[in-house]
Order: structure tokens, then sequence, then C-alpha cells
């Protein structure tokens, strides 16, 4: 099965095609995206370290996609028109292990319509992988049983899938208890758990100090069997039909709950890692967007004018809590210095770089430049070549 990927990350990241086309090189000769963000605007396009990081998942997701070339040709066409890793697994996995599919959806349609229910414990140090550190005190705990000479590949598989039911350390440290002593015993449904508590539970998993499950609400396993019983029943012999409900509880034992279980989770991840990009974002802005420095008050009688002042404007010529014009400056020996300079307002008037090896004798022209728009301060970003930026 082959694979355009420079179409299919253009549709999933719904990026313009001629940009990824240009970028997915750099990303396989090793180039990270912070570089290609800085210091490969003239192939980028000047595009934002966000939709380079968008367009390099999707390009992992589609050569994860692309590497399941193996697959059934029935499956195939589904597989392609797939442009999450996520949905494209989950239907090669249904394809072919649950060759009958109205089972799968039946059981999809149930779970949005009855609630799960997420469930932490405090993890023992004696307990073994997959069980609850309270010795089996919560009902229903799934396990995952497979034979050694029956689909070994897929049960690893679906035990890789499920780490964040095992425990994935034996040890942690005694702060960690302190950090996250609110899940130590949590349950929720799913339907009303907050994206910080989401990933909360999942650091808390990752470090070792709960386990999580997820509990489907019996009324989905039920309506299930209803659903098996009214479509095979009618075709198959009476005696057959404890045969037929036990290779579905079977099923739904090692396939089905797994696969639905799976499919919750990384909902409430993926939903949970969205919005906290979302919120990080608004913050960082927010940090990035306040208002400029404003004139003290104890400079308000300060009218002495410097000798080397040559035309800025300071704070001695504005009245206290005027805003001020700021330059940010950006030290920087071997890449060069970036600066920015804004309003009173938080506008940006001008940016630049000053190479201080190359741009010596171009240092009067800028200052030139800057009295147009007058600066009284400046931001100064790592100081690792301000001595240098000085001189």
């Amino acid at each position: 099965m082959e694979i355009d990927l420079t179409t299919q990350v253009a549709e999933a990241a719904n990026i313009d095609r001629n940009l990824v086309s240009r970028v997915i090189p750099m990303f396989e000769n090793g180039y990270t995206v912070p570089f290609i963000a800085r210091y490969r605007k003239e192939v980028t396009g000047g595009a934002e370290p966000t939709v380079l990081h968008r367009l390099k998942e999707k390009m992992n997701d589609c050569k994860c996609v692309d590497m399941y070339g193996l697959a059934p040709p029935e499956a195939k066409k589904t597989f392609t028109s797939k442009t999450a890793l996520e949905d494209a697994v989950s239907h090669i996995i249904a394809d072919i292990f649950a060759k009958d599919l109205d089972i799968i959806r039946k059981a999809e349609e149930l779970c949005s319509k009855y609630s799960a229910t997420l469930v932490t414990a405090r993890k023992s140090k004696r307990g073994k992988k997959g069980e609850q550190s309270s010795g089996g005190s919560l009902p229903n705990t799934m396990s995952i049983d497979f034979d050694e000479n029956e689909n070994a590949d897929y049960a690893e598989c679906v035990q890789n899938s499920h780490s964040f039911m095992n425990d994935t350390s034996n040890s942690f440290k005694k702060d960690d208890l302190v950090t996250f002593k609110n899940y130590l015993n949590f349950s929720r449904p799913v339907t009303s758990i907050l994206a910080h508590q989401v990933l909360a539970i999942n650091r808390a998993n990752e470090r070792g100090v709960i386990t999580v499950k997820i509990h489907l609400s019996p009324q989905v396993q039920h309506n299930c069997a209803t659903f098996v019983s009214q479509k095979y029943f009618p075709t198959t012999n009476r005696i057959h039909w404890d045969f037929v409900m036990s290779a579905f509880n079977d099923a739904w034992k090692r396939l089905i709950d797994p696969h639905l279980v799976r499919s919750i989770r990384t909902k409430l991840t993926t939903s949970a890692q969205d919005a906290s990009l979302e919120v990080f974002s608004e913050n960082l802005r927010r940090l990035l967007m306040t208002a400029p420095l404003r004139i003290p008050v104890s400079s308000s009688d300060s009218t002495v004018k410097n000798d080397n002042d040559i035309g800025m404007i300071s704070s001695a010529s504005g009245a206290p809590g005027d805003r001020l014009p700021v330059i940010g400056l950006d030290p920087g020996w071997r890449n060069g210095c970036k600066w920015a300079a804004c309003d009173p307002h938080g506008n940006v008037l001008s940016t630049g770089i000053l190479w201080p090896p190359h741009t010596l004798s171009a240092i009067p022209p800028k200052k030139l430049s800057m009295q147009n728009e007058p600066m009284s301060n400046n931001g100064l970003g790592a100081l690792t070549a301000a001595m240098q930026r000085h001189q």
C-alpha cells in the first residue's frame, strides 16, 4: 500500500501542500522544529512553530499508517482514508479481529449513550501488574488473557496499548503522594472529568503512584449481548445458542472491551492535551502582550538630561504612570541580536537583527532609526552574549 505522504500530511494538517513538500525533507534530514522555525524562514515562509509541530505530528502519523501495508485488501480502503493514526489502527484491528463490525459499531454507540467511569487507586508496591492496590476492592476489574500460541502479536499490541492500566514503576517519591493526593482514590464519569484531571491522572500513572481503570457501564455489554442474540439466534440451532454466547463473552473480554476502553482513554487524553495547549497559548499570549513599562513615581522629579543622550525620550520627559516605548533585545554573538520595538500601547513598530561581528559600522544608522520612535527602556533576553553585545 503506497501513500502520498505529502498529500496525506497536507490534508491531515490542513496546510498548504507546497509548504509540506518543502518542510518534510528537512524533518527527514533530522532538522528540529525550533531550528527550522528560526533559521529556515525563507523555506517555510515564516511558518509558526505550532504549524510545524502539527505538520511533524501528522507526518509521523502518516508514516505509521504507511507501515501497515500488510493489512487485508478489504481493510486498505478504509485504512487509507483515515488521517489519524488511532482511527486507522482501530479500523484495522476491528476488521481483522472482529469480522462482524456491526457488534463493534453497536458497542461504540452504546458507549456514547451509557457513560463509562474512570477509577483510580493507590498502587501497592507488592501488587502485580494490572491488579489494584486495594486487593480487588473495585468491582469488575478487567484482565486480558491470551494463549501463548494464539494471536501472540496482537496480544502484545493490546497489552502495550493498555499500559495505562498497568504499573509503570515499582517505586515513587513520597512527595508524589502529596502531589497527587486528590487522585489516590478517584472516581468520576468520563463525561464529566476535566482536562487538567486527565493530565494529572496520566502523570500519576506514569510515575507509578496510582493504577487507572475505565469501567464500562454493565448496560453496554447487556445490550450488546441482546443485539447478538437477536441477530444470530434466528439462524442458529437452539443447541448452539450457548456456544454463540460463550463466543461473544470471550470476544467481549479479549477484544471488544479493551478496544472500547482504549478508544475512550485516547479521546480523553487527546481532548485534554488540546485543551491544555489552548490554555497555555492564551496564558502565554497574555504574558507576552503585557502592557509596556510605566514611568515610576520616584523618577518624576528627575529633569537632568544626560550629556550622552542621543535624543531618546527618558522617564524625565513624562508624568508618573505614563507608559513608555520599549525595545526588546535578545543578545546573540553568533546568530545575531534580535530586537523589536513596541510603542506605549504594545504595538510592534519595528524588528531587526544586529550582527555585532559584521555590522559594527552600521550602529550609528541604527541609532538614528530608533530616534524616529524614541525608546527609553529595553528588555534583554538570555544574557549569554550580553557582554559581547554591550561591546
